[in-house]
């Protein structure tokens, strides 16, 4: 439980220290892992005080290092004389410290390569063949684990990216929608004043006006002088939906809530959360759509 109850690496490898220390005359335990495009590993958790130097960046070995290392099956290793093994000088060398007296855990989960466990201690004959022993039985949860971090860093690199990306296409459409409003410091000027006027409230605003006018744009002057300018504009033609279907576009459905609901669908009102909603041609609804919407609309004040 201790190896796989938790995603914080620094959480999980400090908590098995403690608990492997009872049984296993360890100083430190380490979890790093293999990067083998770049010709490195990288730590990532340690819990030790022999080193106050930086591990959090990748330690790259040399090509002999790299060789020996591609050749390492599932396993457990003992080096009493680490300063011996090419790979521990390397690492060792990397962070600053003396190579010292080591088991090391080889990862693999279905038949991929994830990343080793070292346990370390500078009494050069602390470690027995039945510590090696209990380090081996110890594979199976630690490889586990060691996949479950890895397959979460992952998604929060692709969320970031993710992020990353909606931030530019949003910065793209406004810049192709353009920013400026023509005529915004003569004729529409007092327009302007009541877009800074009602951009900083979180009240619901009613665009009034004929076909053409540049209600859309008005409502772009809106978000992006509002605190909501980073989240998403969206925006919806209420007149372009059948009404059986309106209340799936606004506020999405599970699935299963009715024939032909294969998945789960998220509503224009969920992915415009933290950001604005335009609701253009909202007369073209159905008056009973309208009068649905004005309720959800009240149930938010």
């Amino acid at each position: 439980m201790k190896i796989c109850g938790s995603l914080d690496t620094d959480k999980v490898v400090r908590e098995c220290a403690g608990y492997l220390s009872a049984y296993i005359p360890l100083e430190g335990l380490m979890l790093s892992t293999y990067e083998p495009e770049k010709g490195a590993v990288r730590i990532l958790a340690l819990s030790a005080t022999v080193s106050t130097a930086p591990w959090d960046t990748p330690i790259y070995l040399s090509e002999e290092a790299q060789s020996l290392l591609a050749k390492m099956e599932q396993g457990v290793y003992l080096y009493r004389q680490a300063e011996k093994d090419l790979i521990a000088h390397e690492f060792s060398q990397a962070l600053g410290i003396t190579p010292f007296p080591q088991i090391v855990l080889h990862l693999k989960l279905d038949e991929e390569k994830l990343g080793v466990v070292i346990v370390f201690s500078t009494d050069e004959n602390a470690f027995t063949d039945d510590h090696i022993r209990l380090m081996g039985l110890l594979h199976d949860p630690f490889a586990v684990a060691m996949a479950n971090v890895l397959r979460h860093r992952e998604l929060l690199r692709l969320k970031d990216l993710l992020a990353d990306d909606n931030r530019y296409l949003q910065q793209e459409l406004r810049n192709l929608s353009g920013d400026e409003i023509v005529g915004a410091r003569y004729g529409l000027r007092r327009v302007m004043e009541m877009v800074h006027q009602v951009a900083p409230l979180s009240s619901h605003i009613m665009l009034t006006g004929e076909t053409g006018v540049g209600k859309e744009v008005i409502a772009n002057a809106i978000h992006t002088t509002s605190p909501r300018r980073d989240g998403p504009l969206v925006k919806v033609n209420c007149g372009a939906f059948a009404e059986n279907l309106l209340d799936s576009e606004l506020f999405g459905h599970e699935k299963g809530a009715f024939t032909g609901a294969i998945r789960s669908k998220r509503g224009r009102f969920e992915r415009a959360h933290g950001g604005t909603l335009f609701l253009d041609e909202v007369g073209e609804l159905p008056p009973a759509a309208q009068v649905r919407l004005l309720i959800w609309l009240n149930s938010c004040q």
